[in-house]
């Protein structure tokens, strides 16, 4: 019978790993903070991954009481169960697909939801983080939280990559947006996929953006594509033309010749473009969800199952599933994935998290508009990242919002997009206020001068 509680040797345990990890991480940025200033955050990066972690499983554990976190963490455990009893088996099922041969569809029985592919790597990887964490719950959380780390001080370098005097900003963007914080620092895809996505991001932009071609770095996108991919593919098969577009625009400009400029820019936009328009629905059709002649029902599969799940549900009307009339919603999709819930649908303490965070990038949003108001759209082309941020922002926020249909899964499955929808608000009110101060300095010096 698998327990939910937690016992004195978890905390102590926990106790014993936090000073370990500190101490190990409080190296790492002493070694590297001459040369790179960002690491002053390092801690500060970590120690938030850690909290949200473990807020994560208290809410779990004592206020949800189950859930699909506990899920993939009673499957790891079971797994890990038979390295002691049958080594072999363990290693036959560790390296099996979710197509078990005859002689392992038992394990169908002690694991019953892992029946989807996702589902069962998700559970193989957790077994793999059971094992140094001697199959305690927090400990496996904690250690979670380390890769969720990773790949968000990734992610984090490689915004420096682009603005490297915007330390601040990209560190509120990618570590203290709530509801990444919470929902990508626990057992669960999500977590994985966010960190592998920082990864991804960080190597490839290594790789294609600023020619740095090692070896590691190429491994390192084949593998987080991968892992990715087999985890939530809708994530990186989002984010794979938004590179394209974005790297295509510093082609342009890194070209000196206007005229040259002007001729081969076209010549490459065609051609990339159309590798990525033959490629993604190449790559989608191995996998059987995400067949384009399957999305219709998969669509609707969502909305029904979501709103028959329990928990705060919402609805964006859609009677109509062809192009022009999914398209007409994506305007209430991104409301609702970056606007709400609004304050007046909280029913739950999750729910209120998400209405504050929502709250304020409305308001945020609001002003900026006002305030930039065609600028807040010309302002996206100002570098690469920015149109990442905002072409990101807006297909992957339409993508969950319209499938979506309860808030409690658009909490976690929007958490891909919100570093990049959080750096472009940031941006844009860090350049207003820039630009506010610099007025308001003329202003003065003029007064100065004229008394």
């Amino acid at each position: 019978m698998h327990e939910m509680s937690v016992h004195i040797t978890d905390w102590i345990l926990g106790v014993l790993y936090l000073i370990i990890i500190y101490i190990l991480f409080l190296f790492i940025k002493g070694k590297n903070i001459q040369k790179h200033h960002e690491y002053r955050f390092f801690i500060t990066g970590l120690t938030v991954k850690i909290v949200g972690a473990l807020a994560f499983a208290l809410v779990y554990i004592f206020y949800y009481k189950g859930g699909d976190t506990m899920n993939y963490f009673w499957g790891g455990e079971t797994l890990v169960s038979y390295l002691i009893n049958d080594p072999r088996t363990f290693l036959r099922l560790m390296f099996s697909s979710a197509d078990f041969p005859d002689d392992l569809k038992f394990i169908l029985q002690e694991i019953a939801f892992a029946r989807a592919p996702e589902e069962w790597l998700m559970v193989r990887i957790t077994a793999i983080i059971n094992l140094f964490s001697f199959n305690r719950y927090l400990l496996s959380t904690l250690l979670i939280a380390l890769i969720s780390f990773w790949g968000s001080w990734r992610m984090y370098q490689t915004f420096l990559m682009f603005h490297p005097n915007l330390k601040k900003i990209a560190f509120y963007a990618v570590f203290l947006t709530p509801s990444v914080v919470f929902w990508g620092s626990g057992i669960l895809k999500d977590t994985i996929s966010f960190a592998f996505l920082g990864l991804f991001f960080y190597h490839s932009a290594q790789v294609f953006y600023f020619g740095k071609r090692k070896p590691n770095s190429l491994l390192i996108v084949f593998v987080a594509f991968l892992v990715i991919f087999n985890l939530k593919a809708y994530i990186i098969l989002s984010f794979l033309p938004v590179l394209l577009i974005a790297w295509i625009m510093q082609l342009s400009r890194n070209m000196k010749n206007k005229l040259i400029r002007r001729l081969l820019t076209p010549i490459i936009a065609f051609l990339v473009l159309g590798v990525a328009i033959g490629s993604v629905p190449y790559v989608a059709e191995k996998s059987e969800k995400y067949r384009l002649e399957n999305l219709e029902s998969r669509m609707k599969g969502f909305h029904s199952w979501h709103t028959t799940v329990g928990g705060s549900t919402y609805d964006l009307h859609v009677t109509d599933y062809s192009l022009g009339s999914i398209a007409a919603k994506i305007p209430a999709a991104l409301n609702v994935t970056y606007y709400r819930p609004y304050p007046l649908e909280v029913n739950t303490p999750t729910m209120a998290m998400g209405a504050v965070e929502s709250l304020l990038f409305l308001i945020l949003s609001i002003v900026l508009i006002i305030v930039l108001r065609v600028k807040f759209l010309s302002y996206s082309t100002k570098s690469p990242l920015m149109l990442i941020s905002f072409l990101y922002a807006i297909i992957f926020g339409f993508a969950v919002g319209f499938t979506s249909y309860n808030f409690g899964a658009l909490g976690r499955y929007k958490i891909p997009a919100m570093p990049f929808f959080a750096f472009y608000l940031f941006y844009l009110y860090f350049h207003w206020r820039k630009q506010l101060l610099k007025k308001r300095f003329k202003r003065t010096q003029f007064l100065q001068e004229s008394q």
